[in-house]
């Protein structure tokens, strides 16, 4: 009798004990128990284990457009606009004038990068124009010229509005009849009516007249085109900056340019948070960056 019950006893105890194992191993595939390690596979801690680090916003503020010496080693300005990029690359290659109007990101925008005499163009979108070059620019805000002329007394010298020919004579004509021609100020046309006709005193059947700009309210003040001539021919000179034509990209642009159409004027600063890995690869390597208006240094951090 005590025999069996001692046998019966360990029978009953073996069996518990399997019965605990099965369900232990029922809790760990059903993802249960505390399981934890100790340690991860590196034999740290898992207090230990490194984190991924957010990446550090981008801040772009609006520094003075450079002016180098002519001992200073010229700074580098990374073109960011297609359109100035493609003016400087078109005016070097081209015999002449290039001509350009474009979008700009505040309103009333005046180039800065026209005001430079010689500059080096560099860049791997631009191999075949590297080189320093003489630059002879202009260019403001875009808007259409109205062209007008006062009637003047005495009998100065002026010059005659009959020796003019074609498109030139048609708005002399209109302007001094009061009949509001318009032209913008980038066209063959446009410079001669900034260069020649506004200021100067033209003579019309026997009447001096001054050509003259009409001045319109608000018409310069809320546009946001751009306008600029560009004639280029290559030189020897100490360039006053390099403009880097590095092409941005669809995916830097998608990023960057609501940053620029919300930076105002007034504003020195302006913040990009958590950049995509496209805007940090082109701009790590950027000292300057430049669009026509202004020109801005990029830092991470």
């Amino acid at each position: 009798m005590r025999r069996q019950t001692r046998r019966a006893l360990l029978a009953s105890t073996a069996a518990l004990a399997g019965a605990g194992a099965g369900c232990t191993g029922l809790q760990h595939a059903l993802g249960g128990g505390d399981d934890t390690p100790e340690t991860d596979r590196d034999g740290r801690p898992p207090t230990d284990r490194p984190t991924r680090s957010p990446p550090p916003d981008l801040t772009l503020e609006a520094v003075g457009p450079p002016a180098a010496g002519p001992e200073e080693e010229p700074r580098v300005l990374t073109v960011y606009p297609e359109s100035m990029a493609l003016a400087l690359r078109r005016a070097a290659s081209i015999e002449g004038t290039y001509r350009t109007a474009a979008a700009a990101f505040v309103e009333a925008p005046e180039p800065f990068w026209t005001r430079y005499e010689t500059v080096r163009l560099a860049g791997p979108d631009n191999t075949a124009a590297d080189g320093v070059y003489e630059m002879d620019a202009e260019g403001g805000v875009r808007y259409e010229l109205l062209v007008g002329a006062d009637r003047l007394d005495g009998d100065r010298p002026a010059a005659q509005v009959s020796e003019l020919e074609g498109e030139r004579r048609e708005l002399a004509l209109a302007a001094i009849r009061n009949e509001g021609p318009r032209v913008y100020p980038e066209t063959e046309l446009g410079e001669w009516v900034r260069t020649e006709w506004f200021g100067n005193r033209w003579e019309y059947e026997g009447t001096v007249y001054r050509g003259k700009e009409v001045q319109q309210t608000d018409a310069a003040f809320f546009s946001q085109q751009v306008w600029a001539t560009v004639r280029m021919r290559e030189t020897v000179g100490h360039p006053a900056v390099t403009f880097e034509l590095r092409a941005p990209g669809d995916a830097v642009r998608d990023a960057l340019d609501p940053v620029f159409a919300e930076w105002s004027k007034d504003e020195s600063t302006a913040t990009l948070e958590d950049p995509p890995a496209a805007v940090r690869a082109y701009l790590e390597p950027t000292d300057l960056l430049a669009t026509h208006t202004t020109v801005v240094e990029p830092r991470f951090g």
